[in-house]
């Protein structure tokens, strides 16, 4: 029987002490060099055998096991065709010692030896002990950060239900210079963005321990030769897993993404915009002339002291004079905070009258308005009042020293987001307390899952590939040993599948268009010597306003929420950004087992109850480190897209009015500055990815004299069955999955045509591209 055809984990020993052969390898450590040679009645009173135990086994050949029944292997009928091919020996012990002879290794060992043989502990760890390790500590840790977002905002939603009724809708926070106001603005939603971001990747790392399957619901979906997805956060593996598990994992990502856009809507600056005198004279009003301000022409209301003093002023060039593109950008822009009056001179001297006329300039929803019936156009760069052309423009600015703005809390969108933050932190917690829920999170739990009980469907086939199962050729049930001959290095952009490339390169378009067409828009609006409007802050000219007729009856909050929308885009980036992140480090993780050179293996990393020289992480896949970048990175990009993207309401300060008459008014804003910090991210982030995708996998094999390929990266995506292939051991490795591994050709017994490889804490070798492999 072939030694690779059999699954029993039972340990066989010689009964005689062997002296260990001075070239073979030792991986015990120096401490062990000089150990005395144990005894056999020690060794079988250790492994709780008694003398008929070990007469029996004695006169079976050796194939019996501790126990006094005789072992029966479960697929010895399924005899693998390497060993059909070769003709090997029916004989397992012929095998088995074929095998040691070939590796170096002896069945006699020093204590430290023996203990690495003697099966590890199956006592399982404490509730306590698991919920501290792993991914449930994970778990638990993002639960503890959600805990306090939320209490963070409780607190801050009773202080201000305090302060003001929940029913008035909005809460003024500061009220003051402008400068301030746009400072606590900013601080506000950066700390806003750290909250976000906290849920977003909590969202993203549980979403991801839901979406892992269980090995039933792998080996379910081998019978039907479907492969899931490992290691990765999936959506593929929907249709194999629990129907709650799915349905929780899209709650939440659905919530995660709710979240971003209503946290980023709760606070806005309320913009003031000044009502000025529009005074339209002929150039006869500088000289003396005569004038009437009667109602015909005055229906500004302007007293004629006012009049004189603007004239005295003009004539001692007290007033500011503008360009004609700079009078122009004044009626071009959405609302007016520098000037308090502003004079027309027209290109006449006038007959009777020097001034023509007067009016109080306003908002008309769309543009500043120049009075009942005054009629102002623009043509061809030039001003035009009542067809006349106009000269020149003088203003004079305004009184108030500085602007007076307001930051604004909306309580009815605050308490939504507490609900949403409520309903994360209860689905975080209903996923440590699924009962029976051990899922396949890392690539370690999989190898670890499949070491111990291998798997049928993909038994005789160790070099699977996903393009095996694609095209059907060399897939599901092929038995009949490949080549493997790499011929160029594995990059790292290979490892995702097109799917994730499509869906991430998907995002990235979508929102780099976004941002290049919000761009292309203020730059268009912009005054040529001021291209980009500030950062953060409301510029007449990108201020978009909604008509008056919908600024009454649209709440500040709800337009908040409609200019923080992009938001979803982020956070479709991220998601598809750490998918891919994921997995080149998936794929790097598992090449790393197929480099030999040190002869010492790898640990399994699993996701919890680590067993033996297993070990396990706070992280599933992607390193911290890398976790943390992006986090920065996306974190940084929110605050930037939320001082992009911003809703203007408006506050009229027109002293002759009641606050009753005034009309408040709300726009859209766009910073041309945010815009490109925004697209200068967006860039950054993208050559990261392909910069990081044209990294190498390490080489584990040559050809031709040179270091080329690796049999255990990815291509094109995780795929359960690659992993369960790969995973067949020798029968007489028995806890091999508790120890330090490798991966690669095991040694073969003389003559065989067939070889194999798979993981292993003895000597391997790497792969012979003469031979075949099953």
């Amino acid at each position: 029987m072939s030694i690779f055809t059999s699954h029993t984990p039972e340990l066989f020993r010689r009964t005689t002490v062997q002296v260990q052969n001075r070239g073979a390898e030792n991986d015990s450590g120096a401490g062990t060099r000089d150990s005395t040679l144990i005894p056999d009645y020690v060794v079988n009173f250790i492994r709780g055998e008694t003398p008929e135990t070990v007469a029996r086994r004695k006169q079976n050949g050796g194939n019996q096991g501790m126990r006094a029944v005789d072992i029966t292997h479960q697929h010895r009928h399924q005899r693998s065709h390497m060993a059909l091919l070769e003709n090997a020996n029916e004989n397992e012990n012929d095998a088995r010692r074929a095998y040691d002879a070939q590796s170096n290794f002896t069945w006699s060992s020093t204590m430290t030896q023996l203990q690495q043989m003697l099966p590890w502990s199956n006592e399982k760890p404490g509730t306590r002990r698991r919920l501290m390790t792993g991914w449930r500590f994970g778990v638990f840790v993002n639960i503890l950060l959600l805990i306090v977002v939320f209490i963070t905002g409780f607190i801050c939603a009773v202080y201000a239900g305090s302060k003001v009724p929940i029913s008035t809708g909005e809460m003024d926070l500061f009220t003051g210079s402008c400068r301030v106001a746009t400072s606590i603005d900013l601080g506000l939603h950066a700390l806003i963005n750290v909250f976000v971001m906290i849920l977003i990747v909590g969202a993203s790392y549980i979403f991801q321990v839901l979406s892992s399957p269980t090995r039933s619901e792998v080996s379910r979906a081998h019978d039907g030769k479907h492969w899931l997805e490992i290691g990765v956060p999936s959506v593929r593996n929907f249709g194999h897993i629990g129907k709650l598990r799915a349905g929780l994992a899209i709650a939440l990502l659905t919530v995660a993404v709710a979240t971003q856009i209503m946290y980023n809507s709760i606070i806005f600056t309320s913009q003031p915009e000044v009502s000025y005198n529009l005074i339209v004279v002929s150039e006869s009003f500088f000289s003396g002339w005569v004038f009437s301000n009667t109602s015909s022409n005055n229906e500004g209301g302007l007293t004629r002291k006012e009049i004189l003093e603007l004239g005295n002023l003009a004539s001692h060039n007290e007033l500011t004079n503008l360009t004609t593109s700079e009078c122009i950008g004044i009626f071009k822009g959405a609302f007016n905070t520098d000037f308090r009056n502003v004079l027309l001179v027209l290109d006449t001297l006038g007959s009777e009258n020097s001034l023509v006329a007067t009016a109080q300039a306003g908002i008309d929803g769309n543009k500043l308005q120049a009075g009942n019936d005054m009629s102002i156009s623009i043509n061809n760069n030039q001003l035009f009042f009542d067809g006349t052309p106009v000269g020149f423009c003088l203003a004079q600015h305004s009184e108030t020293s500085e602007e007076i703005c307001t930051v604004q809390l909306s309580i009815f969108l605050f308490v939504a987001v507490l609900a949403l933050n409520l309903i994360t932190l209860l689905i975080a917690a209903s996923t440590l307390v699924l009962q029976r829920f051990e899922p396949l999170v890392t690539l370690g739990d999989a190898i670890t899952s499949f070491l111990r009980d291998p798997d049928p469907t993909t038994r005789t086939n160790c070099l699977l590939t996903k393009q095996n199962l694609r095209t059907g050729m060399g897939g599901w049930g092929f038995s009949e040993g490949k080549y493997w001959t790499p011929k160029r290095d594995h990059m790292w952009f290979r490892s995702p599948s097109l799917v994730n490339w499509t869906v991430a390169g998907s995002w990235w378009l979508t929102s780099t268009g976004l941002v290049l067409a919000a761009l292309a828009i203020t730059v268009g609006s912009q005054p040529s010597s001021q291209p980009l409007s500030p950062f953060g802050v409301a510029s007449p000219h990108t201020t978009y306003l909604l008509p008056l007729s919908a600024s009454a009856t649209i709440p500040a909050g709800a337009l908040a929420v409609a200019t923080a929308i992009p938001q979803i885009l982020l956070a479709g980036l991220y998601f598809s950004t750490n998918a891919l992140l994921t997995s080149y480090f998936l794929s790097r993780e598992s090449s790393l087992y197929a480099i030999l050179d040190d002869g010492a293996g790898r640990p399994l990393r699993v996701s919890a109850d680590p067993e033996g020289r297993q070990t396990t992480s706070l992280y599933l896949t992607l390193p911290r480190p890398v976790s943390w970048a992006l986090a920065v990175l996306f974190t940084s990009m929110g605050l930037v897209l939320s001082q992009a993207f911003f809703v203007v309401p408006l506050s009229p300060t027109d002293i002759t009015q009641s606050p009753q008459q005034q009309h408040h008014v709300l726009g859209v804003g766009l910073s041309g500055v945010a815009l490109v910090v925004l697209l200068a991210m967006l860039v950054i982030l993208l050559l990261v990815i392909l910069g990081m995708g044209f990294l190498k996998a390490p080489s584990a094999a040559t050809c031709d004299g040179r270091a080329v390929g690796n049999p255990l990266v990815f291509e094109g995506g995780s795929c359960s069955a690659v992993i369960s292939a790969r995973c067949h051991r020798v029968p007489w490795e028995a806890d091999v999955w508790k120890q330090r591994v490798g991966w690669g050709a095991v040694p073969e017994m003389p003559g065989a045509v067939i070889s194999h490889a798979t993981y292993s804490a003895r000597s391997l070798t790497e792969l012979d591209g003469t031979r075949r492999y099953a």
